[in-house]
């Protein structure tokens, strides 16, 4: 039957059935699925191997016909390519649950087993309080920029120890996903590590002198060039 506004609207279930699908003439796959109470909805369906798949493209009353017929020409179009639409529909699904604050609640409780109270209680304030910014992105959306935003960030308001100790706790957490099959690489690598300790020498780039330097100042070597 070629399904149109007029023969959907004609549908009836087959008597002593609860659940029948009419399927189009047109595009292979494409139907209505008709179920017992009066419900009716467009479907595609399709075989993955041994498997068959059905996915949902809105109830009749909702979408034009047109439109859920071009929607199953294109899943249709996907399934000769060799992919499977309603399978990358569901991972999608999945991984849009996986915000990064979701993760995070499963990494903590991992390591509340694991850590010493005062290391978690730390590593639970990094993630849980100076990375909140991350908490409503998709784990695997999160890119080194917002890694790197998050240390600068903290960096600015805590000091430089402590961006670097958010930083390696969120090396930590993209590493333990990573084993998990959440993620595939980590955006920490290869972010910038702050360069701590009470003070930093500006030195002239003429200048090698360090002997007026004050105990425990730190001495970058950006500063000064002394291979001549």
């Amino acid at each position: 039957m070629r399904l149109t506004t007029t023969t959907i609207r004609a549908l009836t279930l087959p008597q002593g059935k609860k659940d029948h699908i009419v399927w189009d003439d047109l595009v292979p796959g494409f139907g209505v699925r008709l179920r017992e109470g009066g419900s009716a909805g467009f479907v595609f369906q399709y075989a993955i191997g041994r498997k068959q798949r059905r996915m949902s493209l809105g109830a009749v009353t909702a979408v034009p016909i047109s439109i859920a017929r071009k929607t199953a020409e294109e899943l249709y179009a996907r399934v000769k390519l060799g992919q499977d639409p309603a399978g990358q529909r569901a991972d999608a699904k999945i991984r849009s649950a996986e915000t990064f604050e979701a993760v995070a609640a499963r990494f903590l409780a991992y390591q509340r087993t694991r850590l010493r109270p005062r290391s978690y209680s730390e590593v639970e304030r990094h993630l849980l309080k100076h990375s909140k910014t991350l908490h409503g992105l998709q784990l695997s959306a999160i890119t080194r920029r917002d890694i790197a935003t998050v240390i600068a960030a903290v960096a600015e308001n805590a000091g430089s120890t402590t961006g670097n100790r958010v930083r390696g706790s969120l090396s930590t957490i993209f590493a333990w996903s990573i084993r998990e099959g959440l993620i595939e690489a980590n955006p920490v690598l290869n972010t910038n590590i702050a360069i701590e300790g009470p003070a930093t020498a500006h030195f002239h780039p003429k200048s090698c002198d360090s002997s007026g330097l004050m105990p425990g100042t730190a001495i970058t070597e950006q500063f000064f060039d002394c291979s001549h």
